[in-house]
């Protein structure tokens, strides 16, 4: 009986560990800059890249590249 209470802490405490490693890298995904082509301007918050997911920016301000040009597709100017 004891075996299994260790291996059900064992496994909690993996999927736990796994979870918050998880948690971690998904964060990390906004963290860096980004540029079209790799030498145009650097592109940030509020603004993201369609290739990015959408927690990296403000909805609205996305973001395409055309070699190391900027499209604004989804921008209306009044």
């Amino acid at each position: 009986m004891d075996i299994c209470i260790e291996i059900m802490v064992i496994s909690y405490l993996f999927l736990f560990v796994a979870f918050i490693i998880d948690l971690g890298e998904a964060q990390n995904v906004c963290a860096d800059e980004s540029r079209c082509g790799g030498h145009g301007p650097a592109i940030r918050f509020p603004f993201r890249l369609n290739s990015q997911p959408d927690h990296c920016g403000y909805p609205g301000f996305n973001l395409s590249c055309i070699d190391t040009n900027i499209r604004c597709s989804s921008c209306r100017f009044q």
